[in-house]
């Protein structure tokens, strides 16, 4: 007589915590998606009929990104809507009526051109189109439209500051009375064309200024050359004409990882910087190889930021954004408010530390939406 050993049920090695849609990364096909819990970690993972099984890295911290629903807060709908719920999200978006928050920052793409070629470019940039000063004017009536206050307006590209037409374009959205007008640019125009900076001294629009480091290996391998004697001319450019920047760090993982706190440090210390920002890589366009397992998560810039800066931040001086869910995509702190070392307690002016990813578990469109 033999006696089989019985079988003992085994739980999962994951929690799932919810389910989501998304998309196939090769077909681009609609589908569902699991968000599980795994090891501290979270992780999406979805299935296409025709590609299989894919996963990848939504955040290093599950217990932060768990605690951050708590800031959650019900979305600000818009005044009108720009399409029709036909096909479901993300593929009516515009904004269609099913989009839960309305355009913190109309984000308005003037080219496609860049006076670089970066190894790492979310936008792809490459000469296709030039935005005329019309359509610009069309977009921001549009939005004031949608919007009733907008709030901001940031202009890109490609690089903005070389269209011909970026000063009349400044220009137009601070006359129909945006409060906050920024240019994204990489400061190249800014280090050597005085007769521009002479116009940004009275245009006065905020700078989002691209700045990746200080290490030669950091600025070869995320813009293809070492920039940083340029990018430190422009911004002593700024500071003379008084213009307020915000840094913006691309964040790749084993590229800059261990300059996160020295970008902080010198943000507090330069006299023209208001705020940092930090963008975890979104891995379209042009990028270099990545593991979807390994990418880097908003809590990896967070403990960078904390291990590293001099100014004595702790993990409970950032919060979420409470714009969007998960509200985990973006955090903030301000060196106003958090403990700083007396090295920085001298300085009477607030400069903010921003962290944001440009990837979220749903396929809903982000905060941040583009206007148009």
């Amino acid at each position: 007589m033999t006696i089989e050993k019985a079988r003992l049920k085994q739980d999962a090695d994951y929690i799932l915590h919810e389910l989501t849609r998304s998309i196939c990364p090769e077909c681009k096909t609609v589908i569902d998606a699991q968000i599980i819990l795994r090891d501290n970690k979270v992780y999406m993972r979805k299935r296409c009929p025709d590609h299989g099984w894919f996963e990848g890295l939504v955040s290093s911290d599950a217990e932060m990104y768990i605690a951050g629903a708590k800031f959650n807060k019900p979305g600000t709908i818009p005044l009108d809507f720009s399409t029709e719920v036909r096909d479901g999200c993300p593929l009516d978006c515009g904004l269609c009526p099913e989009h839960k928050q309305h355009t913190c920052v109309a984000l308005i793409e003037v080219n496609s051109a860049c006076n670089l070629d970066c190894p790492i470019c979310f936008a792809d940039a490459s000469p296709a189109f030039d935005l005329t000063l019309a359509e610009v004017e069309g977009m921001l009536d549009r939005l004031i439209e949608l919007e009733g206050n907008p709030e901001v307006v940031q202009f890109s590209g490609g690089e903005p500051t070389i269209h011909p037409q970026i000063l009349e374009m400044v220009a137009a959205a601070q006359a129909r009375g945006i409060p906050n007008v920024m240019i994204n640019t990489n400061g190249l125009r800014i280090a050597h064309d005085d007769d521009f900076v002479a116009e940004l001294a009275k245009l006065k629009p905020a700078i989002y200024f691209q700045f990746d480091g200080f290490d030669r290996e950091t600025n070869d391998r995320i813009r293809g050359a070492d920039l940083l004697k340029t990018k430190l001319k422009a911004l002593d450019r700024l500071a003379e004409i008084d213009l307020d920047v915000a840094l913006v760090a691309a964040i790749e993982r084993d590229v800059k990882m261990h300059e996160i706190g020295a970008l902080v440090d010198f943000g507090i210390q330069h006299p023209a910087v208001r705020g940092v920002v930090f963008q975890p890589v979104t891995h379209v366009g042009r990028h270099i190889p990545f593991d979807p397992m390994l990418r880097v998560t908003i809590p990896d810039v967070l403990h960078g930021i904390v291990d590293q800066s001099k100014a004595e931040l702790v993990l409970d001086d950032f919060v979420p954004v409470p714009c969007c869910f998960p509200p985990a995509r973006s955090t903030r702190t301000s060196t106003s408010t958090a403990r700083r070392s007396s090295r920085y307690r001298a300085s009477s002016r607030s400069m903010s530390t921003w962290t944001t990813s440009p990837i979220a578990p749903r396929p809903t469109c982000p905060a941040r939406t583009r206007s148009g």
